[in-house]
């Protein structure tokens, strides 16, 4: 081959090579992947374009553009890459109520891309691509396949058929197949193994893993009477307990809360969607990233909410979207809770939904005065209370009473968040003294700037005992199932 010849090759190499780093830097970003992930985004780029002509070139970068900012963006918000099995089981709830990964897009990841694209669109136009590619089209065909065949030696296809149960002792290092193999192959390989042997619908038929206490042993354990409230909030961050604009905090309730009562750090990974939170509270168990349980759950045998409705009436549960939203009010119900108050049923109620969303979304300033009023003048009661407010920062003026914050890039969630913090405030101080109070995030916020920590906050109104767990190390919603029943089952 002479240099004339050697000439031609160049720019088709580069342009293999920087797909194959587009495509690298995307996995790195997001997955975390081993090193020969770099030879296998390489052999890939160079097999693809070795066949492909200037039209199907064009569109592949169109794809591999459009993939990667909702990839990374996706793994930016969830904390952990998103899988086949995640998008195939959450787009039905997602696309009902007009929800989007567009809205988590970060702008700067998408500029980087785009550029990309732009880079690489001049050099398809400007290389030429009349050169014989047959052949090396053929040996990095058959090396990508070869390097493949090796990832399965040590993580087989039968990994894709996992046991129904997992030992207690392998609970910390266990891993699911689908996330291992996006550390191996990447993603476009561990989708397509996702889908030809159906895991994605298969692996919901899967038990849950059940957690362990470990790790509750310093946490005080508060006395519990027959008035119990749980509130979990939208998007809390642990952070925001102490997060000030200036000289004034932004959540100054929730702030206030430190000097009396136990607050713990614990993880805030998002498990798809929010129903899996409260299902590990209230179960113990380990929810998975791929579907949301209380869709395919139908019994709650270790269910702790399941358990207080046995022994205390009235029980409420109160979430501002509607009653099949992630199939969360008849989930309530079937764990035996009296009064399911969802969208609808609060509309019934006279109170007005906030357009957005589909159907709508009940506001938290309109929700809590609604619970207040199901409070029995006398005796016990439980009520359950998801907020909504912290979710809809993308249109904070439909929720918010007023603009708190008007400057900074968290100002719309930094005034959502004050927003529900009022409204919780002016909530929580006119329930009965004595009353059990358990606040918990759902999961981490959007917020670039967060520790992925969310707060766990519990206190009987009218008493202090203040405990600082950020010390303690490991603790998840799962895990904090043990300490809720703990101090509660004296109860039961």
């Amino acid at each position: 081959m002479n240099f004339r010849a050697i000439k031609e090759w160049i720019p088709f190499f580069f342009l293999v090579s920087l797909t194959a780093a587009i495509s690298t830097f995307c996995q790195i970003w997001s997955i975390h992947p081993s090193a020969p992930i770099i030879g296998i985004n390489f052999l890939a780029s160079l097999a693809v374009l070795s066949f492909a002509n200037k039209k199907t070139c064009v569109i592949i970068f169109l794809l591999q553009c459009i993939s990667s900012i909702i990839l990374t963006s996706a793994s930016s918000a969830l904390k952990e890459p998103l899988t086949l099995t995640a998008i195939l089981n959450g787009m039905d709830y997602a696309l009902d109520f007009g929800l989007s990964i567009y809205i988590y897009i970060q702008v700067y990841m998408a500029l980087f891309f785009v550029i990309c694209l732009i880079l690489q669109l001049i050099c398809v136009y400007k290389i030429n691509l009349n050169i014989k590619r047959t052949k090396i089209g053929f040996f990095s065909l058959s090396a990508l396949l070869l390097v493949y065949a090796i990832s399965f030696t040590s993580l087989p296809l039968s990994a894709f058929w996992p046991n129904d149960k997992i030992q207690p002792g392998e609970i910390v290092n266990w891993n699911p197949p689908e996330r291992r193999s996006l550390h191996k192959r990447g993603y476009l390989a561990t989708y397509l193994i996702e889908l030809f042997t159906g895991y994605s619908s298969r692996v919901k038929q899967l038990q849950p893993i059940m957690d362990t206490p470990s790790g509750i042993e310093e946490i005080p354990a508060l006395k519990a009477t027959g008035k119990i409230i749980f509130i979990q909030v939208e998007s809390l961050d642990y952070d925001l307990l102490n997060a000030a604009v200036g000289d004034e905090y932004v959540m100054p309730f929730l702030h206030d809360l430190q000097k009396a009562a136990i607050i713990i750090p614990i993880d805030g990974a998002k498990k798809l969607g929010s129903a899996n939170s409260d299902f590990e509270i209230f179960t113990g168990n380990i929810a998975s990233s791929n579907y949301i349980h209380y869709t395919f759950t139908k019994t709650f045998p270790n269910s702790l909410l399941s358990e207080i409705s046995k022994k205390i009436s009235p029980s409420f549960a109160f979430h501002g979207m509607p009653y099949f939203y992630m199939n969360q009010g008849p989930a309530y119900t079937a764990q035996g809770v009296e009064h399911v108050l969802c969208l609808e049923e609060m509309q019934r109620e006279g109170i007005t939904p906030r357009h957005m969303w589909g159907d709508g979304v009940i506001a938290d300033q309109d929700m809590f005065p609604l619970a207040l009023s199901k409070i029995p003048q006398s005796g016990n009661f439980f009520q359950f209370i998801i907020t909504m407010n912290m979710h809809t920062f993308e249109n904070p003026r439909d929720v918010c009473p007023q603009m708190y914050f008007t400057t900074g890039d968290d100002h719309a969630f930094y005034s959502c968040s004050r927003s529900t913090d009022d409204a919780i405030r002016n909530y929580i101080t006119q329930v009965p003294d004595g009353t059990l109070v358990v606040i918990w995030g759902d999961h981490r916020s959007y917020s670039r700037d967060n520790s992925g920590k969310i707060p766990f906050i519990a206190f009987v109104k009218g008493e202090e005992h203040p405990f600082d767990g950020s010390h303690l190390q490991g603790l998840t919603r799962s895990k904090m199932h043990f300490y809720l029943e703990k101090i509660i089952r004296p109860l039961l």
